[in-house]
């Protein structure tokens, strides 16, 4: 199922995190779902918030380094903080 959808994001050049390695990864060292449960523990929101900062604060980065103004990912739209006008 999860490459039928990838697929689908990337044909229609739809934005996403792939969380799934780092949570294979991870879930080797510990648990990081609830017990008998699908949803995340502390453990899995964890990773899962470090795996999304990790990525906007590439897709910031990399906005700021071409002198974007603005950037749209995931839907949204950042804005750049405006220059300090020169008096």
């Amino acid at each position: 199922m999860q490459k039928v959808l990838k697929n689908f994001l990337d044909s229609e050049n739809i934005p996403y995190v792939d969380m799934l390695e780092r949570f294979r990864e991870a879930g080797k060292r510990g648990s990081l779902y609830l017990l008998r449960d699908t949803h995340w523990n502390d453990a899995g929101n964890r990773l899962a918030a470090t795996i999304l900062l990790e990525r906007l604060a590439s897709v910031i980065a990399t906005s700021f380094e071409t002198g974007a103004t603005s950037v749209r990912t995931f839907g949204v739209r950042l804005d750049t903080p405006a220059a300090p006008q020169a008096n």
